[in-house]
């Protein structure tokens, strides 16, 4: 079977799924920062600021502490494609992120490549 047809099959399964994750993972991390800890893997990372961040435990300690303590997201767009692996899905959050006690918002992106299927996320 051709590559193509098999993601045009599934291009909006894709995009539902990357875009309910986004939902998902900004309402998380609004609400309860140390729930997100499941959704990272070892070698999962985080860049802020220049300063590189690996681990689970680590980027929840990160995104638990201050200045992350008051955190609004602002998502302007999430791109959703295959991943090239059998059922991922490669996730692209862009947007602005205000930190408590700043006034100007920061612009993020955030990249998720889930390879095990739609119930496995991969950071």
């Amino acid at each position: 079977m051709d590559t193509y047809a098999i993601f045009k099959d599934y291009r909006l399964l894709f995009d539902v799924f990357g875009r309910a994750f986004a939902e998902h993972y900004y309402r998380t991390f609004e609400s309860n920062p140390q729930a997100l800890v499941g959704l990272y893997l070892d070698y999962s990372m985080l860049t802020f600021e220049g300063e590189k961040i690996q681990g689970a435990a680590a980027i929840v300690s990160k995104l638990t502490s201050h200045p992350f303590q008051q955190c609004a997201h602002a998502i302007s767009t999430v791109d959703c494609q295959p991943s090239g692996f059998s059922g991922g899905v490669l996730v692209v959050v862009n947007g602005f992120l205000l930190l408590g006690g700043e006034q100007h918002p920061r612009m993020f992106s955030q990249i998720c490549d889930f390879r095990s299927g739609f119930g496995s996320q991969r950071s």
